[in-house]
């Protein structure tokens, strides 16, 4: 059911947050459909319940639980790719979940939600809300999430690992940033300058490895005419 609505998560994709339809096809949707089959996969094999030796040398069971109720807060540039990141493994672990799309980009949230009704999942498993940052404030706040799991920016994550501490529940924050290039000295001036142009432009420059800062080294002088225009190039003695 969900690989056969790929084209449609793409042309929205597209539509609502402007990634090139070849990179919608290609990696945003399908970004989706990998980290559900990896779930899927890996759940069928994980070790749910152990039995160990304690140390007086009798049984010990330990069984892998629910954590309970998820909140998924996830941003604009991978929309559909984030959210099934962090849904189908809340949902493989039993858990139910609350996604948090960014208001940029709301409407792949919404057909998941529709796709998810259609599978027949109980209502209140899986929860989709659009809203603004005053909904994710409350999400994360609310005393009856127990885990929240975050991608975006560095001063949120700061502020939802404070909330989440002070009230000693868990989370999960993947925070964004944009990346530096190293460039060694032995390395190909004309791919690599061709690789960074790739990842820094490729999603529409709306990626967390668009590279601002490139670092080449002094005898790479070719490489410095190759990038320079393209970011900041810091010389490395």
């Amino acid at each position: 059911m969900y690989e056969a609505r790929l084209e449609d998560f793409a042309q929205i994709i597209s539509a609502e947050m402007g990634a090139p339809i070849t990179l919608s096809r290609t990696r945003q949707a399908t970004g989706g459909l990998y980290c559900l089959r990896s779930t899927i996969a890996f759940a069928a094999e994980y070790d749910w319940q152990q039995t160990r030796s304690t140390a007086e040398g009798g049984p010990a069971i330990v069984r892998r639980l629910p954590v309970g109720v998820v909140g998924a807060i996830t941003p604009f540039n991978f929309p559909q790719m984030l959210i099934m990141a962090k849904l189908a493994p809340a949902l493989a672990a039993g858990c139910t979940v609350v996604v948090k799309p960014a208001p940029e980009c709301p409407l792949d949230a919404l057909l998941l939600a529709e796709l998810v009704d259609q599978a027949g999942f109980p209502r209140g498993v899986v929860n989709v809300v659009p809203a603004d940052k005053a909904a994710a404030e409350r999400l994360v706040s609310h005393p009856e999430v127990d885990k929240i799991a975050f991608t975006g920016s560095t001063p949120s994550g700061r502020q939802i690992a404070s909330v989440c501490g002070r009230d000693m529940r868990r989370c999960t924050v993947e925070l964004g940033g944009k990346s530096a290039a190293i460039i060694l000295a032995d390395a190909d001036p004309v791919a690599t300058a061709a690789a960074m142009e790739f990842a820094s432009f490729a999603n529409s420059g709306q990626g967390c490895v668009s590279q601002t800062r490139i670092l080449v080294p002094r005898a790479q002088e070719r490489l410095h005419r190759c990038t320079r225009g393209h970011g900041r190039v810091a010389a490395c003695r």
